[in-house]
């Protein structure tokens, strides 16, 4: 599916829950920490529940939130 094809799709669903009258529905948002990686130095941003760097697979610490 192409990108224009998933909007579309997105903005038709949106206009049929504004047609039926009930709102969108909405995702609660994750809160996200920015913490630099002690072994590769790349600053992501992670959940609390995320423990190990993305890019090299290292142990995170919150200690290291920037």
């Amino acid at each position: 599916m192409t990108v224009r094809k998933k909007t579309e799709k997105g903005a038709k669903e949106s206009r049929q829950a504004e047609e039926k009258g009930r709102p969108e529905s909405l995702k609660p948002t994750e809160v996200r920490i920015n913490i630099r990686c002690r072994h590769c130095f790349i600053v992501d941003g992670y959940t609390r529940q995320e423990d190990r760097c993305r890019h090299c697979g290292a142990r995170l610490f919150l200690i290291d939130e920037v």
